[in-house]
């Protein structure tokens, strides 16, 4: 069996703590069940939008909110980093080694990312 994404079990948690279907809640956002499904169990992209609109039906409030978008952020498959037309040559040349390399990076490297990327925000 599939494992749920992040997101998936989020969504599921809130869905089921509210005592609603899958089948209810896909009518209201008109989507079909069996799409909503894929996307809890990470088969199918998350659209944009959707854990906004997912929060919505849900009624969840800010902070739960952010929880839902913070988890879905973390069960996409892919991601697009945009390099502006002012992006400096070795902002490129980061970027595509990055997206190259990513796959092979070892815990420890992802986790000094991690540290820079936190230093920098803050």
């Amino acid at each position: 069996m599939a494992r749920l994404t992040p997101f998936g079990r989020l969504v599921r948690k809130h869905r089921i703590d509210a005592g609603l279907l899958l089948k209810d809640m896909a009518e209201q956002l008109r989507r079909s069940a069996a799409f909503l499904s894929a996307v809890e169990m990470g088969e199918k992209p998350i659209p944009a939008g959707l854990a906004k609109q997912i929060a919505e039906y849900l009624k969840l409030d800010h902070e739960k909110t952010g929880e839902l978008e913070e988890a879905a952020e973390r069960s996409q498959r892919e991601y697009r980093i945009t390099v502006g037309r002012g992006a400096s040559d070795s902002q490129r040349e980061v970027a595509a080694m990055f997206a190259r390399r990513f796959s092979s990076l070892t815990p420890e490297d992802l986790e000094q990312f991690k540290d820079v990327l936190t230093k920098r925000q803050g």
